[in-house]
């Protein structure tokens, strides 16, 4: 019986071998900033490929304007 491609996975605790990635912006709200730097930490990140690095920057983008903004969240952002 096939048993389909081989399963991978990530290991625990932080890379060694990341990308170099830019600083968090400083303007961003903290929780934003936390998210990002977290991403770093995180053992699922050796799968992450340059645009998934970029895709998470544009999240915390979006995710720090709705947190700095008085109006309520819009769906339309994401």
């Amino acid at each position: 019986k096939d048993e389909g491609p081989e399963l991978s996975k990530a290991p625990s605790g932080a890379p060694v071998d990341l990308p170099e990635l830019p600083e968090p912006d400083e303007l961003w709200h903290p929780i934003a900033r936390d998210w990002s730097l977290s991403l770093r930490e995180s053992g699922q990140a050796v799968f992450y490929q340059p645009s998934d690095w970029a895709m998470a920057r544009y999240a915390a983008e979006l995710m720090s304007r709705g947190l700095n903004s008085d109006r309520p969240p819009n769906g339309q952002y994401v």
